[in-house]
């Protein structure tokens, strides 16, 4: 019984069904007829108009074929080769005339057209070419581009930070264009240098006595009293003034290995 009721329910549905395809299908032969007088007499930009209409409405692959012959008068070349190859692709039950017409059209556009193979490492990023989308990472297919430099853009959404970058192309040529990484995640900051204190060049020397608090002094005389205080104290003098004067000519961001140089982190 129930499977009687849904028989009975698919029926008028399905009749619905074919009646408006019925419908969008005259429709968009009306459309077809207008573009293809408009193409006739080189309105282009309204024949390409009518004929997209007519896949919104009807989307038969066969269209794809006056779609390039408009997009050929209109000289967007690149959009023209893509309807004749998605024509061939899709159509196969086409006659034979019209496959060889749209085959000599493809054969015409191609030294005109430059394929650009896109490459992204990130997968799910918005590419857009001059401000088009053309899908998102990664692609399956080439891009068909106009000879000439091109920018590109590649977003995770509207409101993210883009990564862009240009690129050159010529007429008969394929090339990859390899989609930059964004500086944030290509590169980490820098470590920072380490603080290193120097005593200024006036700075008094001052020597530390470090024996233990219970160690006996050799001697109750006062340091200043010893002979062997005013030797030591003169050689450390005489070796830090050398440091000094070695060193002060040198940078320690020289690239070249020499006297003075350092190398600290981060440092080139």
């Amino acid at each position: 019984m129930l499977a009687i009721t849904a028989t009975i329910c698919a029926a008028p549905l399905s009749r619905m069904a074919r009646a408006e395809d019925g419908s969008s299908k005259v429709a968009a032969k009306a459309r077809l007829e207008k573009g293809a007088d408009l193409l006739v007499s080189h309105a282009y930009t309204g024949a390409l108009t009518e004929f997209e209409d007519a896949y919104r409405l009807f989307p038969s692959p066969k269209i794809f074929f006056d779609i390039g012959l408009a997009n050929v008068g209109l000289n967007r070349n690149p959009d023209a080769l893509r309807a004749f190859q998605r024509f061939l692709v899709e159509t196969p039950d086409a006659s034979p005339e019209t496959t060889a017409r749209a085959k000599a059209q493809i054969q015409a556009l191609l030294p005109l057209v430059a394929i650009v193979d896109i490459v992204c490492r990130t997968a799910g990023l918005e590419i857009l070419v001059d401000n088009r989308s053309v899908g998102r990472s990664p692609l399956g297919a080439p891009v068909y581009l106009a000879p000439g430099s091109h920018g590109l853009v590649a977003r995770a959404s509207e409101g993210a930070s883009p990564i862009t970058t240009t690129f050159t192309v010529t007429g008969g040529a394929r090339i990859t264009v390899s989609v930059p990484i964004a500086a944030s995640a290509a590169t980490s900051p820098p470590a920072p240098l380490p603080v290193i204190a120097t005593a200024p060049p006036s700075a008094p020397t001052t020597l530390v006595d470090t024996r233990g608090a219970s160690e006996p002094a050799a001697s109750e005389r006062p340091l200043y009293r010893r002979p062997w205080f005013w030797a030591a104290g003169g050689g450390v003098v005489a070796a830090v003034t050398v440091t000094l004067l070695l060193t002060a000519g040198h940078s320690t961001s020289d690239p070249t290995p020499s006297l003075g140089h350092m190398n600290l982190p981060g440092a080139p």
